[in-house]
């Protein structure tokens, strides 16, 4: 998984490259905007198995996350 301090610029990164906003994001990962700001700004990151559903969501490899 990505460093604390990675992921939330990645994520973000992502969200952009796929035209997604948090609240887009959020609806298609059955989380509220807020969990979904908390991750991009670095307060929190997502449980291990959300990682999957992530990928799928924004077609990004594994590897990537990991």
């Amino acid at each position: 998984m990505h460093e604390r301090d990675d992921f939330g610029p990645w994520l973000g990164g992502q969200l952009r490259r796929c035209g997604l906003t948090q609240a887009d994001f959020a609806e298609k990962m059955g989380v509220t905007r807020a969990v979904v700001s908390a991750w991009v700004v670095g307060r929190a990151v997502p449980r291990p198995e959300a990682f999957q559903k992530i990928s799928a969501v924004l077609g990004a490899e594994l590897e990537r996350l990991g």
